[in-house]
């Protein structure tokens, strides 16, 4: 998995939980690295295969937040991802390959 001679994705060692938010929060980097360098590596990965990994990242970033993948009857077209707190929509995200 090299580009240019260049790693893709960093060695395991340097990737781990980064707390670019504040107290007590920690933004799960690593673990989605890992989990698309696994994909990856599979050699059969598509734009969905990677989905899993991402959504598990946005959980990451806030717990109380509300990630939905494929959200059905969204408000904003046909997005990949819905955040809600509660019943409020936050926002929407497209995931691409």
């Amino acid at each position: 998995m090299e580009r240019g001679g260049q790693p893709l994705f960093p060695s395991p060692p340097l990737l781990a939980k980064v707390n670019l938010l504040g107290e007590g929060v920690c933004v799960d980097i690593g673990g989605y690295l890992e989990k698309v360098r696994s994909q990856y590596a599979s050699g059969n990965a598509t734009e969905h295969s990677y989905r899993h990994a991402l959504h598990a990242l946005f959980e990451s970033i806030d717990p109380g937040l509300t990630v939905i993948n494929e959200p059905e009857k969204p408000e904003a077209g046909m997005p990949d991802f819905l955040f809600r707190r509660g019943y409020i929509s936050l926002g929407w995200a497209e995931a691409f390959e």
